[in-house]
């Protein structure tokens, strides 16, 4: 009967520590963010007029706003994550602004505006609902897709969250349970997220890089049938479309970034490391949007490091 009892007022202890400390921890200090923060809104977008970052009106990372993206300018719009934001990089470094400043220079009576939709942990699913929502507003001629070796696996995952928003919810109701179990047993985390989600999501994020293709090209549906979504509603505003594809380090040269926080997720002589180029080589004669490999250029280069 004690056992019970100790048992009974532990299990009453810890879910109101989950359902009500938890939230209020979460709301004052900002922890818990690996449960809350994505699992609670998959969006995750960049608060509004952020001067840590800093943002526009509309949680962009620029320092204009969409009135100074008028019809009569040639705007473009860079869609991507973390690399086309320019992850701990000022402004002027990231890649969206140094396009611009090199198109203006190139073509000085074009009035050339390029705008960073770009927010870390973003993927086509995501960029879609961004340009749904906000991009008309910067009147786009063109919009642009910067495609990364992660994305395979992060479309994966955000599908199935958006999908099965309810069982995903789980996770911002047990966030002390979950952000524990993602730190120190990160194997067991995502088998559960597989196994709620029902699908068998590969445990590696460069997963397209360790099987051949013939193994993984199915996985790639969601990723190719969220950029047909961009390209349909790019077309239908009358702008032009295109799609880059970024390659990582060990995708060109092993001997660069050593230090690396991801080089245990990826062999640096691996045999399929370039299997994901080989996909959208395919791609290419099935769509009708150009698709772009940037992986010839860092080959071919001379610049160390990249």
């Amino acid at each position: 009967m004690k056992v019970a009892l100790v048992v009974l007022s532990i299990t009453i202890s810890y879910l109101a520590a989950e359902l009500i400390l938890a939230p209020l921890l979460h709301k004052w200090f900002g922890v818990f963010k690996v449960a809350y923060l994505v699992h609670e809104d998959i969006d995750h977008r960049m608060q509004k007029n952020d001067p840590r970052r800093p943002t526009n009106s509309d949680g962009i990372r620029c320092l204009r706003e969409s009135s100074d993206f008028p019809e009569h300018h040639y705007n473009i719009i860079f869609l991507g994550d973390s690399f086309i934001f320019g992850y701990k990089l000022p402004i002027p470094k990231s890649i969206p602004y140094k396009i611009e400043q090199n198109l203006r220079a190139r073509f000085p009576s074009h009035n050339v505006n390029v705008e960073n939709f770009g927010w870390v942990s973003s993927s086509p699913l995501l960029h879609y609902r961004l340009l749904r929502d906000i991009g008309h507003k910067y009147n786009p001629d063109m919009v642009i897709v910067s495609i990364d070796m992660a994305d395979f696996h992060d479309e994966l995952v955000k599908e199935r969250m958006f999908h099965s928003k309810k069982i995903y919810m789980r996770f911002s109701r047990f966030p002390m349970a979950m952000s524990a179990t993602h730190r120190f047993a990160p194997e067991t985390y995502k088998s559960v997220l597989a196994r709620w989600t029902g699908v068998d999501i590969p445990r590696q994020p460069f997963f397209f890089s360790h099987r051949p293709l013939e193994e993984t090209r199915y996985l790639a549906e969601p990723l190719m049938r969220n950029l047909g979504r961009i390209h349909n509603h790019v077309r239908d505003s009358d702008a032009k479309f295109a799609v880059f594809v970024l390659p990582r380090h060990y995708q060109y040269n092993p001997r660069e970034a050593p230090l690396n926080w991801e080089k245990d997720k990826y062999d640096l002589e691996g045999k399929y490391n370039l299997e994901p180029f080989r996909f959208f080589e395919e791609q290419k004669a099935q769509v009708d949007y150009p698709i772009y490999s940037l992986l010839p250029a860092f080959q071919q280069t001379e610049v160390f490091p990249t």
